[in-house]
């Protein structure tokens, strides 16, 4: 665990570089010796005893008292190395109060203001729950020395292609060649006309270059259209590695999906809670062929609403006593309550109002009534398929090796990615 403190003739740690230092900061952890408040020299300003009282009742637990010494720090005033501790340490504690956005916002100033170092925060053990969320790729693309989802995902993208940013260098060079040669084409059949140039051989000229032109053009065009979805789509699937997914019974405790790459391969089941019910019915009779592949399902249910269930409360309201009549007098035989699927190949999602967002984002449900879609996410993070309706279990088992192939090993078994 990491705090600011505000230190005299100590030691900093700064990029790795240990050197003295009069005054200044550094990350020390909590059984290393201290300067207490009680130790400090009698001239010691108000602001560094807030700090200090602060950091004190960090380290017993309260949060929330803590943050209200650090904030004070902040009001009181001070020298560079007080306020980059109070802000700093305010962090901690917000993040320690599930204060997310408040936590990002002290980081940010403190890194981009009080020259706090990316690295003190990215290694401090206080800090890991914001680490675990889309805040913190948010924060990342704002502070110096950070990238953030959007630098991320065109990353990703140039990985996924990465001979298209040569395509496009080749095509725009040669689109812009030929512009050039149409420009000065034109102008020469123009003058062709006046007689200084042969009119025939000039129009040919022209139309080699308009023909180069739309060619080439078009080809410019269609790379960079591609290049644009890439990197459309590698950021809703970093935005899917950083919604959280529930790791514990009371479903308190949550992770971000980015956990588990490398390990597991979600199936997203979106859709109302019959939709998602008849699906993970359905897709009991594979958990044994889920795990040797390891596939986890992700329900998400976007109303609560069940058609079935609908229909089958309206016969039973509606239907006639044992009379022996027509119509709905017998009662019709209760099925048998599917099983629940074993949670060793099921996710719950934290925040389904989040996960509700991403799933609008595929754009694959624009009918304007909740169709059940689904969406299978590789190891890598790579939402592979896409598709409306029930996921078809057999044909993704088949398309998806095992864990422990040698296709699994060199490729994540991934093949051409689509979209059914």
């Amino acid at each position: 665990m990491h705090h600011v403190r505000i230190a005299s003739n100590t030691r900093s740690v700064r990029g790795g570089e240990i050197r003295p230092l009069s005054r200044g900061i550094f990350p020390i952890r909590q059984k290393q010796a201290v300067v207490r408040a009680s130790n400090i020299k009698k001239n010691a300003s108000k602001a560094e005893v807030a700090v200090e009282s602060g950091l004190d009742l960090f380290a017993a637990g309260e949060a929330e008292k803590a943050l209200d010494e650090f904030l004070k720090a902040q009001r009181l005033g001070g020298s560079a190395d007080e306020m980059r501790a109070a802000v700093y340490n305010s962090a901690c504690a917000y993040v320690k109060l599930k204060k997310w956005k408040d936590a990002c916002d002290a980081l940010e100033k403190a890194i981009n203001t009080y020259d706090v170092k990316l690295v003190v925060a990215l290694r401090d053990q206080d800090l890991a729950p914001l680490r675990d969320r889309k805040e913190w790729n948010e924060l990342l693309g704002r502070v110096s020395g950070g990238i953030g989802n959007e630098g991320y995902a065109k990353l990703r993208a140039e990985a996924s292609s990465p001979f298209q940013f040569v395509r496009l260098f080749l095509f725009g060079g040669l689109s812009a060649g030929a512009a050039l040669g149409g420009i000065v084409s034109t102008a020469r059949l123009i003058a062709a006309f006046g007689g200084t140039y042969d009119l025939q051989e000039s129009a040919k000229t022209f139309g080699i270059n308009v023909a180069c032109l739309t060619v080439l053009g078009f080809l410019f065009a269609r790379e960079l259209n591609s290049r644009k979805k890439n990197v459309q789509m590698a950021a809703k699937e970093e935005d899917l590695a950083m919604l959280q997914v529930s790791v514990s019974k009371d479903g308190e405790r949550s992770v971000p999906l980015a956990a588990f790459r490398g390990m597991y391969r979600p199936i997203i089941i979106a859709g109302s809670k019959g939709q998602v019910k008849k699906s993970l019915a359905k897709a009991t009779k594979f958990a044994s062929l889920f795990a040797t592949r390891g596939i986890v399902v992700i329900p998400v249910i976007l109303n609560d609403e069940d058609v079935d269930e609908k229909i089958q409360q309206l016969k039973e309201d509606v239907s006639f006593s044992n009379t022996g009549e027509k119509g709905f007098s017998k009662k019709p035989a209760t099925a048998e309550a599917p099983k629940e699927p074993s949670k060793k190949w099921k996710l719950s999602p934290y925040d389904v109002e989040e996960w509700k967002k991403w799933v609008q984002s595929l754009g694959i449900d624009d009918t304007g009534a909740t169709t059940e879609v689904y969406a299978q996410v590789q190891l890598d993070g790579v939402v592979r398929s896409s598709g409306r309706g029930s996921p078809p279990f057999e044909k993704l088992i088949s398309d998806i090796p095992e864990l422990d192939s040698m296709q699994t090993r060199f490729g994540d078994g991934r093949g051409m990615s689509k979209n059914e």
